[in-house]
């Protein structure tokens, strides 16, 4: 088909008809004048269509990536394509032709002889261009960033006379290689690749909008919405017990489209933000998915945050036993608590409120055995458990009073009347009921188990704790009625 003209998937497309949702991948077309990938020649309607990948060559007018020449309408329909051109006109989306574009780019080089634009070759009046934009590198003379001329229209190398509207529309003015041109307005890569820049278009730099184009902000230039597979990422929910220790990253994330997540189209790399980021206490925090983008075979991406929920770890708080003796006295307080859950090396000193004591304990008096219950502290990042302690009160031992020292006496003993100093001497000793004991010492005491004389008699009298120990063979009685 290289001498033929009207080359293209549709070569003809009468003015009245209209040609929807059509997409070529990876064509090849050769002609001589009217070549384009999808259409050679358009006089009706072509919307939501395109060309990606692949070549357009003209040996001589009318070459476009995706329409060769178009008096009918072109919108939301884009072109990637390398066109080449071998007379006059040559354009990344039509070759030449009066009708309107909109809504429409172009990224494929283009190269050519006359009239030469990165996005239109040749535009005739009346027709207008808007909200479109082109980014191939363009060769030829003369040529525009955007539209190369109008018929008959004389340029140099900033483009000729375009008397046609050219609204909101821009090209890149490093990638096309053409700093100035008439019709359109040039950017650089970076502008081009901010929603800033396109201020008077439908565009949504987020997923999930109604607007007519996407972009993914620092990473593509517009997209049009409607060759986008809306996906949803969503970022999985996780929780742990507190550890006082900063959480990072996530748990993963899910996809609303099957196999989304291996897919060449799903660029660049997930990450996570949000408020989980670095969050250490107990509480819900959010966990916030980014950093994918696509190319325009791709995705409209949209992010749903997960959640992490870091749920307070237990402690125990017990109150440790304690005793006493009877005293008498009321007691409180406590012998203070152990805890048992503490994390991360934190103590105490992390907890809020004031431990106080209760329970039976508190004003205890007499023996018996009584509950110790603490309570009042507080803590956010700790669910407080508590264990009674017990206090036993011992039953007091009675006091004795023991005799350790006596007044040191003197006690005088008669002996009973005998026949004769032999039956006396032979006789058991008999103290007189009525001894007399007279204090020896001058107010002073004698120890217990000190031993002692009884006046004028050679048995003792021992005193011990409580009295006085009389000497063996000792008889307390009275004359007239023998011992007592």
């Amino acid at each position: 088909m290289g001498g033929d003209s009207f080359v293209g998937l549709f070569g003809y497309i009468d003015a009245g008809s209209t040609l929807r949702y059509v997409g070529l991948l990876n064509s090849s077309m050769n002609g001589a004048n009217d070549v384009g990938a999808l259409a050679g020649y358009n006089a009706g309607a072509i919307s939501y269509s395109y060309a990606d990948g692949g070549t357009v060559n003209g040996s001589n007018n009318s070459v476009g990536g995706l329409v060769g020449s178009s008096p009918g309408t072109i919108d939301y329909s884009y072109a990637n394509v390398r066109v080449t051109g071998g007379n006059t006109g040559a354009g990344g989306l039509k070759g030449t032709g009066s009708g309107n574009v909109s809504n429409s780019y172009a990224t494929g080089s283009v190269m050519g002889f006359f009239n030469v634009g990165g996005l239109v070759g040749q535009q005739g009046a009346p027709g207008t261009i808007s909200n479109c934009y082109s980014t191939g590198a363009v060769d030829g003379l003369p040529t525009g960033g955007l539209v190369g001329g109008l018929t008959g229209g004389a340029g140099g190398a900033g483009g000729g006379a375009v008397n046609a509207n050219v609204v909101n529309s821009y090209w890149d003015t490093q990638t096309s290689r053409v700093a100035s041109s008439l019709g359109g307005t040039g950017l650089t890569t970076a502008q081009m690749q901010s929603m800033a820049s396109f201020s008077g278009w439908s565009i949504a730099n987020s997923g999930g909008s109604t607007a007519v184009w996407r972009i993914y902000e620092g990473a593509t230039y517009p997209l049009l919405k409607s060759f986008l597979t809306p996906l949803t990422v969503t970022a999985n929910s996780t929780g742990k017990t507190y550890d006082g220790l900063a959480y990072s990253g996530s748990n993963g994330a899910s996809y609303s489209v099957a196999g989304a997540g291996t897919s060449p189209n799903l660029l660049g790399s997930l990450s996570y933000g949000g408020t989980s980021q670095g969050a250490v206490n107990a509480g819900s925090y959010t966990i916030t998915a980014s950093g994918y983008w696509s190319n325009q075979r791709g995705y409209d991406i949209s992010y749903v945050d997960g959640a992490l929920t870091v749920n307070p770890a237990s402690l125990t708080v017990t109150a440790n036993n304690a005793g006493k003796t009877y005293d008498g006295l009321a007691w409180s307080g406590s012998n203070g608590v152990a805890y048992t859950g503490f994390v991360n090396g934190e103590t105490s000193s992390v907890l809020g409120g004031t431990l106080a004591y209760g329970g039976t304990s508190q004003g205890a008096v007499n023996a018996g055995t009584y509950a110790i219950t603490p309570s009042g502290l507080t803590s956010g990042n700790y669910t407080i458990t508590y264990a009674g302690g017990i206090l036993n009160i011992d039953n007091a031992t009675p006091s004795q009073t023991v005799q350790n020292a006596v007044s040191q006496a003197q006690a005088t003993v008669l002996p009973p009347q005998a026949s004769t100093p032999h039956e006396a001497s032979a006789q058991p000793h008999t103290m007189d009921p009525s001894p007399t004991i007279t204090d020896v010492s001058a107010g002073g005491v004698v120890m217990a188990n000190t031993m002692w004389n009884v006046a004028g008699t050679g048995p003792t009298l021992q005193v011990v704790n409580g009295g006085m120990k009389l000497p063996a063979n000792t008889t307390i009685g009275n004359d007239s009625k023998g011992p007592l």
